[in-house]
């Protein structure tokens, strides 16, 4: 489903049909001409692959990490599909997983990725337009 939103369109992308309710979450992407967001929820490795086989998803600017940074999402298939120049990972202060996860933030260095914000660090994270293109902020 495309839903028209400013300069852009919202893409809800459908879930899989895996056991875990977590795996059948709604992806979000977000596409304009300045910024291209993937959000893709609690999903895993299981359901990111389902995203990938099932949509042709392009190359963004932003992804939003999957399950808070957990060591079982944003796998490197995922990664090498979508190519992100920045990684936003919600995750609480402290949280009692661990999230996000040491693995995970391996793999984002591993591919390049230099520009990753953290909501247990760096607080509240701002994805906003600024006519050239977008910028992110932060703040607590």
């Amino acid at each position: 489903m495309n839903i028209p939103f400013g300069t852009g369109k919202l893409t809800f992308l459908e879930p899989g049909d895996l056991k875990s309710s977590n795996e059948n979450c709604m992806c979000i992407l977000f596409e304009s001409e300045e910024c291209v967001i993937l959000i893709t929820g609690d999903r895993d490795r299981a359901g990111e692959g389902v995203l990938i086989q099932k949509y042709d998803l392009p190359d963004v600017d932003v992804l939003i990490a999957g399950h808070h940074g957990s060591k079982y999402s944003t796998s490197l298939e995922l990664l090498l599909s979508v190519r992100p120049e920045i990684v936003i990972i919600s995750a609480g202060a402290n949280n009692q997983y661990g999230h996000p996860h040491d693995v995970t933030l391996n793999k984002y260095k591993k591919q390049g990725i230099k520009q990753i914000y953290r909501t247990d660090q760096n607080g509240t994270v701002t994805i906003a337009s600024n006519g050239k293109g977008y910028s992110v902020s932060c703040g607590k």
